[in-house]
């Protein structure tokens, strides 16, 4: 009888023994799928940022070539006078522009320091442009550089009467993909496509057309076929991945349309950044295997001694599997989906990402995750059901310090009960990178205050905000022409930097300040609408600007025009304010200039 217990024993300990292997390499599987989906996702993101700054950056170029245009359709002279010519060669001394140049309606391009004649008619942007359109292209410069070249259409009298090309090095768009891919291991290219390479990052190998590269990592991993589907996807513009491997190394390739032309960004990242972050979760899963049939083993044959040393030896294996769960690298919490959210267990890494101590958790919040959620993220959490899904979300932490999370959420009904096992990273570096680069992207070049995109976009939310009560001004600066027919265009931007910084310095803080363009600027002034406060702040500008001219600008007898629509008697929207206070603006011209005007019916 005691000998088969014994053996029933042994059978139950082996038996455990094949179960808890299965389950630890089961659960570094698990893992690493969350951590290979994490990353996927994440990857998708960060393309989807760098379009995205792209965009705003060839929007903002058309802007500003629109502007010149604009101003070179307003005179009277030809299009390619030596005075056009030579405003276009001050003007790409202080932009990114490498060169600006008109070309006329034959198709012959002028700029400054031209060695020889260039017509340009069979260029696809020229047809494009005497039709009235706009357009970006990427062409072979003479050193075979990538330059991209952006024109925009002349007109006067409403007819195109000629073109102007902004030109600069495709090279330029590499600082917009600057954002540290997987700590610098991801990289990536802008192709067409075709797949000829424009762009690439500095660890990009692939020879000038990302398809003929790929043929020559054509075996088991990437077959023909995946080729041609591939390029038949970047032809219909269809976004999506492949993997291939090359010199022995696994990659896995997010290609993504920029929504410029036909081209599109490739980000290339390595297949050991998932592996890298999985090894020693793999690597500690299989040690442990091995430890475990050592451990368990001697188990065993303690067991069948003695059931004291048995009961010992099983409680250190719990113990060990339970070290493999707490030494993951990512933070992982398992919490049940109910009341305050009640944690059921957490690993170290849980605890590291909220810089306390376990203990010092628990004083402080319990055994529960609600507190430290943001109320957003608290309501979404409570609405998680059965299945994967992942989110960006907040956490505070010590010190009230709040940490953006990426995590990814598996819930699974548990004895009667929803529970939630979430792997999460730290990405609020991230963020700020990001938050940092919209803000440049909504910046006049010039002046540093909002342009004409961010004026448009946000002041709508801000008088919302601020309780429909305040002044939306427009500014004009009286004889500006003056000073760009006299003294010259770079003088021109002086002045509208000394006045940028004369409203920065009479307007609060809180005030929106923005230039929509030339010579003329916007405020919208908060919870103010008194006549006699707006007119005291507005004549406290016109004395500023006047202190601030140098000397040499008093001939140009430079002025402001003011015209004011007051919110919410005349409006609560940017364009009904914008129309009823530029017609102020337009009174105040006539009767003068150099004075404020009120919109009145």
């Amino acid at each position: 009888m005691q000998r088969k217990k014994r053996w029933m024993t042994a059978v139950l300990l082996i038996f455990a023994i094949g179960f808890i292997i299965g389950a630890s390499f089961y659960y570094a599987a698990y893992i690493h799928d969350i951590l290979e989906n994490e990353t996927n996702a994440y990857a998708q993101e960060l393309a989807q940022q760098s379009i995205k700054l792209i965009n705003e950056r060839v929007n903002n170029d058309y802007l500003y070539l629109e502007g010149i245009a604009d101003s070179i359709g307003g005179q009277t002279t030809p299009v390619n006078s030596q005075r056009v010519l030579d405003i276009l060669e001050q003007k790409s001394k202080i932009t990114r522009f490498t060169r600006l140049a008109v070309v006329n309606l034959d198709g012959n391009m002028y700029f400054n320091g031209m060695e020889q004649q260039r017509n340009v008619k069979d260029r696809g942007y020229f047809q494009k442009a005497v039709q009235g359109e706009s357009s970006v292209e990427s062409l072979i410069g003479t050193n075979s550089g990538r330059m991209m070249v952006i024109s925009v259409p002349i007109y006067r009298d409403n007819e195109v009467k000629g073109i102007v090309l902004g030109q600069y090095t495709m090279d330029e768009l590499e600082d917009l993909m600057s954002i540290q891919y997987f700590n610098g291991e991801g990289y990536n290219y802008i192709t067409d496509s075709t797949g000829e390479v424009l762009v690439r990052s500095e660890q990009g190998n692939a020879k000038e057309n990302i398809l003929e590269d790929l043929e020559n990592v054509i075996g088991r991993a990437f077959s023909r076929q995946n080729l041609r589907e591939f390029a038949d996807h970047m032809k219909e513009k269809e976004n999506g991945y492949i993997r291939y491997q090359k010199s022995g190394k696994e990659y896995i390739l997010e290609y993504t349309a920029v929504g410029i032309n036909d081209w599109y960004l490739l980000l290339v990242i390595p297949c050991n950044v998932v592996d890298a972050k999985t090894k020693d979760i793999i690597d500690g899963t299989a040690v442990y295997c091995v430890a475990v049939l050592l451990v368990l083993g001697l188990m065993a044959f303690g067991m069948l001694n003695s059931r004291r040393k048995t009961h010992k030896k099983i409680k250190q294996a719990y113990e060990n599997i339970r070290s493999i769960y707490r030494t993951v690298p990512s933070a992982i919490v398992r919490f049940r989906l109910e009341g305050d959210l009640p944690i059921l267990d957490s690993n170290n890494g849980f605890y590291q990402f909220m810089e306390y101590s376990a203990e010092e958790y628990r004083k402080k919040y319990g055994t529960s995750l609600q507190p430290v959620l943001d109320e957003e993220d608290r309501e979404w959490f409570l609405n998680l059901r059965e299945g994967l899904v992942s989110r960006e979300f907040l956490i505070r932490c010590r010190n009230e310090q709040n940490k953006w999370a990426y995590g990814n959420f598996d819930v699974q009904r548990q004895e009667g009960s929803l529970v939630v096992q979430c792997a999460f990273i730290d990405i609020s570096h991230q963020k700020q990178q990001l938050k940092e680069a919209v803000k440049s992207a909504g910046r006049d070049s010039l002046t540093g205050l909002k342009n004409k995109r961010a004026l448009e976009q946000e002041i709508d939310k801000m008088i919302e905000e601020s309780g429909n009560t305040g002044a939306f001004l427009i500014m004009d600066l009286d004889n500006f022409k003056n000073v760009n027919d006299t003294l010259g265009h770079p003088q021109g931007d002086r002045v509208l930097q000394l006045f940028a910084a004369c409203m920065k310095n009479t307007f609060r803080q809180d005030d929106f300040i923005g230039r929509m363009g030339g010579d003329e600027f916007v405020v919208y002034i908060k919870n103010v609408n008194e006549r006699q406060k707006i007119s005291r702040k507005t004549g406290q500008l016109m004395v500023n600007f006047q202190s601030s001219l140098p000397e040499g600008f008093v001939g140009c007898r430079l002025s402001v025009s003011i015209g004011v629509a007051l919110v919410p008697r005349d409006g609560t929207a940017f364009s009904e304010l914008y129309q009823k206070s530029d017609k102020a603006l337009y009174e105040a011209k006539k009767r003068g200039k150099n004075q404020v005007c009120f919109y009145e019916e």
